[in-house]
């Protein structure tokens, strides 16, 4: 089983065991079981960016009760596609806030900004990423979603190469593995690698027509190829299924304002900032 131990995740936190199994209790983490007995658990890197964010907002006086209100809250608000790396979080007088980019929101009211930095985590966790991926290869036993999972650790740290070999891995083990497919093909539409993409997205909707995210990034390669209307076409079917998803909003929006039709583009612009304040 992938992910990183209780007490690698303490050590690496600055945390006791304990505090690390007492935020596995309030079920904010997605701690996989290695061995119940023993409170074995395994931990993402999600889980590892959780907990540091909860260890600073003790360390700004946030009380606990408010800690894990905002990161449940943060969790369940974030938009389809975001990880909470691409947030921080930060405690302002008694508030906290969260900002991401240019945007800060309160997680109480759903306007969240957020201010934690990722760099210096992403440099620490990066060894124990790379090692996890190392003993993966290595075993005999390594499974679809365990693959999957090293997957977007990697990603965290900003290993694209090693994360496209390892979903690689996932789908062979399990060709039916669908969010495989789909972050593969993601990430060879940034490299540039259209053509595979696309039919890895395709693959995955056929085993998956309701997969809102795979119907979204194909919008996405649609667009790139100056396909406008079979872009239109995944958006709008990303919305048939996921009428909350904002960056399909965002992106119609564009393209009727494109191809002149100003009424959809005012309401699902409207959409879109709807679901942003």
């Amino acid at each position: 089983m992938t992910g990183y131990s209780t007490n690698e995740v303490a050590d690496l936190l600055g945390l006791r065991p304990e505090q690390v199994r007492a935020f596995v209790k309030t079920g904010l983490l997605n701690a996989a079981i290695g061995h119940v007995k023993y409170h074995r658990y395994r931990y993402s890197f999600q889980d590892i960016v959780l907990l540091r964010m909860a260890k600073q907002l003790r360390e700004a006086n946030a009380g606990t009760h408010a800690i894990a209100r905002t990161l449940r809250t943060l969790k369940a608000r974030l938009p389809a596609g975001k990880s909470l790396s691409s947030v921080r979080v930060v405690v302002v007088g008694h508030d906290v806030l969260v900002r991401e980019q240019d945007s800060l929101w309160d997680p109480e009211s759903g306007q969240i900004q957020i201010d934690f930095p990722m760099s210096s985590l992403t440099r620490e966790v990066a060894p124990m990423v790379k090692a996890a991926a190392r003993d993966a290869h290595l075993q005999i036993n390594t499974s679809a979603d365990d693959w999957y999972d090293l997957g977007i650790d990697l990603e965290m740290i900003g290993d694209y190469k090693e994360a496209k070999t390892v979903y690689r891995k996932a789908i062979e083990q399990d060709p039916a593995h669908t969010d495989a497919c789909v972050n593969l093909g993601r990430l060879l539409h940034i490299s540039g690698e259209t053509e595979e993409a696309l039919s890895l997205f395709n693959k995955a909707l056929e085993i998956n027509p309701q997969h809102a995210t795979a119907w979204f990034n194909l919008g996405v390669v649609q667009e790139g190829r100056d396909a406008t209307d079979q872009a239109i076409t995944a958006y709008e079917r990303v919305l048939s299924l996921d009428d909350s998803f904002p960056d399909a909003h965002y992106n119609l929006a564009r393209l009727y304002e494109q191809t002149g039709d100003k009424q959809g583009a005012v309401r699902h612009l409207n959409a879109y900032k709807r679901l942003h304040t």
